[in-house]
């Protein structure tokens, strides 16, 4: 039996609570990566301590991926290993497997100024030339996306997701909206500021689609070019989660202890660890709510 297969399985059986969007991203991969290891696809049988350990000790050689992600997709593997055997298609459970030891990092996210940086390029300086497949405009596109990210803190893949009608706007011009996150499957209430439902607006007028932010390429480019914009617009490395970070941090200086409901985590403790930035957190480095970037509109 395949690993795939058996991760479906297990799924199945055991009826956990597990999301789509979890077999996809955290599951999936980890398979994807074993079977890169192997040469072949992988199954049932390759679930074997000295094989798990020569893909661990192989990907921490070569230092092509993190420590944090080789110790994400060790622990989705056992994960499976441990289904396996507790629907009893394996007759072993996984022991003495290497352990990846990371070292903690304090989270780090863009202050209110970068913010407003990234935001002001990707709207004014960005290359005109629509964007390929989906002929949209860059500088709506990735405006818009930036200020929908920060306004709301929804991972992007849940905001790619988005189409204009499922969004409710108040007579304030606000856009409200309750988010089923794809990775836990709970609901988070989201409100998008009335600059950015202008700038979602004038991203729909430019062509009939559902979907605000259709995506012209693999998800991978998506991140790459992000990077490139990023760079270009001066403001300190980091990835699309940075505003995710910044906008859960950015609200529990203005609300103590409500961060964690913004960022729609089930408690405070996943916030505090992941999430605020702490040199924020104690110089209050940013400026107030409400999160409305200056738009030009």
């Amino acid at each position: 039996m395949l690993l795939t297969e058996l991760i479906d399985l297990i799924l199945k059986e055991k009826e956990l609570p597990v999301t789509v969007g979890t077999r996809n991203n955290w599951y999936l991969p980890a398979i994807a990566d074993f079977k890169a290891f192997l040469g072949r696809n992988p199954c049932i049988t390759d679930l074997s301590r000295e094989c798990i350990n020569d893909w661990i000790d192989r990907r921490v050689a070569e230092s092509t991926l993190s420590r944090s992600t080789i110790k994400t997709r060790r622990g989705a593997l056992l994960a499976i290993w441990r289904g396996a055997h507790e629907l009893e298609k394996i007759d072993h459970s996984p022991i003495r497997i290497r352990k990846i030891a990371v070292r903690r990092q304090n989270p780090v996210a863009w202050n209110r100024a970068e913010i407003q940086q990234l935001f002001t390029y990707a709207l004014t300086e960005l290359p005109p030339r629509n964007l390929p497949k989906t002929e949209l405009p860059p500088r709506l596109f990735f405006a818009s996306l930036i200020a929908a990210g920060y306004d709301t803190a929804l991972r992007l893949g849940d905001l790619l997701s988005l189409e204009r009608e499922w969004i409710r706007v108040d007579t304030d011009g606000a856009g409200w909206i309750n988010v089923e996150q794809s990775k836990t499957g709970t609901f988070v209430p989201c409100r998008f500021n009335p600059s950015t439902m202008l700038l979602i607006d004038r991203l729909m007028s430019t062509s009939e689609r559902r979907r605000i932010w259709p995506l012209w390429c693999r998800r991978e480019n998506f991140y790459r070019q992000f990077r490139a914009i990023v760079a270009d617009s001066g403001v300190r490395k980091g990835t699309f989660r940075f505003l995710r970070r910044a906008s859960t941090t950015h609200v529990e200086l203005e609300f103590p202890g409500k961060g964690y409901l913004h960022a729609g985590h089930a408690s405070p403790d996943v916030t505090v660890r992941h999430y605020l930035d702490g040199e924020q957190m104690l110089n209050h480095a940013c400026s107030p709510l409400p999160l409305e970037l200056h738009t030009i509109v």
